[in-house]
């Protein structure tokens, strides 16, 4: 059936879909302790990014590409279950989450392998398993590129159409693929190295109260957290992000540590 032209014209978002993007940062603290500031900034990001995505838009309609973030930080402090957060708050469903590991992606045809496809030797196309997860959402998904900041900037530049492009076309079987409601999420412990010199023989809660006023001052810093970037990726690379879209996460506080002791216990109590 022709799309016709009220289906191509954005629509006004009904009162309940307002609820749900308004209210997304409060929600996705729910999820992530220790990470209410990101939360917060990220469900702001998420709102503005909203307008003009609620029209009915296909490969000849869609003018909004996938919506692109970076979550940085040392490990174990929430990167991964905020982009599983966002998925079931945003999509209501956990299966709309995809993750690649880029730690062992070393050229661009690794890139093409995991996000584009590529063909048999008879020309036969082999999808992707992000064809696959664009296919089953119908292009509603949450894909997190693991390990981002240790990949070589060479590979990255193989990322450049999923994040600039509204449809791509470059897909193994010819297909194109509307990115308009892909959220995109780029993950890496740069930054890490901003608590190398906390010495570790002194108690731990001094180390975390040392790490938490590090990680307070860097966030005042816009300098400090630019020269952290470059030190990962390329002036190109962190524009077509947007350093607004650049979170950092902090390590666990004593406070973060018990909430989330507290709810493994509770889940554990459950299973019994």
């Amino acid at each position: 059936i022709q799309t016709t032209l009220a289906d191509k014209e954005a629509r006004r978002m009904t009162p309940a879909e307002i609820d749900q993007i308004v209210d997304i940062g409060q929600r996705l603290k729910k999820h992530v302790f220790g990470a209410d500031d990101v939360a917060e900034r990220l469900g702001k990001s998420i709102l503005i990014s909203e307008e003009g995505r609620f029209a009915r838009v296909d490969e000849s309609t869609a003018t909004q590409p996938a919506r692109s973030f970076m979550f940085l930080g040392p490990s174990s402090t929430g990167k991964t279950e905020m982009a599983k957060a966002i998925a079931r708050e945003k999509y209501n469903d956990d299966a709309a989450l995809v993750v690649f590991d880029f730690s062992q992606v070393r050229s661009m045809e690794d890139v093409k392998d995991r996000f584009l496809g590529k063909k048999d030797h008879m020309g036969n196309s082999i999808p992707s398993d992000y064809m696959k997860a664009h296919d089953r959402t119908n292009g509603n998904l949450v894909v997190v590129v693991d390990e981002a900041a240790n990949a070589p900037a060479e590979v990255l530049k193989g990322l450049y159409d999923i994040l600039r492009e509204p449809v791509v076309r470059t897909f193994s079987d010819g297909k194109p693929r509307v990115m308009s409601n892909v959220i995109l999420i780029l993950t890496g412990n740069a930054g890490e190295e901003w608590y190398k010199e906390i010495p570790q023989d002194i108690p731990e809660v001094e180390q975390m109260a040392a790490m938490e006023e590090i990680y307070e001052q860097a966030m005042k810093e816009p300098g400090f957290r630019r020269q952290t970037l470059q030190r990962y990726f390329s002036e190109a690379f962190i524009n077509r992000i947007g350093e607004n879209n650049i979170f950092f996460f902090s390590p666990l506080s004593f406070k973060a540590v018990r909430q989330l002791t507290q709810l493994k216990l509770m889940q554990a109590l459950k299973r019994m």
